[in-house]
Parts: structure tokens; sequence; C-alpha cells
């Protein structure tokens, strides 16, 4: 039986083109994970 994440493909969002941009995994991580604590600093979320 396969891994199912060797099969995964990521993806990041670009809104002002509208088009989803292939990454690895560890680049969807780092922009993803940034962007959160970006949002939880702007909204004071703990």
């Amino acid at each position: 039986m396969q891994n199912n994440e060797n099969q995964k493909t990521y993806f990041i969002y670009v809104r002002s083109t509208g088009e989803k941009v292939p990454v690895t995994k560890e680049q969807h991580d780092s922009f993803y994970y940034k962007r959160k604590g970006l949002n939880r600093a702007l909204y004071n979320v703990p």
C-alpha cells in the first residue's frame, strides 16, 4: 500500500491573479504558518 503523503500536491493560492501555484510541502507550510501568525497578531487571537 502506498503512502498518500508522497502523492499530495501543495499549492499557494495567489489572490491577485486567481491562480494556484504548485510548491513543495516546505514552501506551503512556511507560507501558510507565517500567515496564520500574522492574522493572530492583527486580531489579537491567543
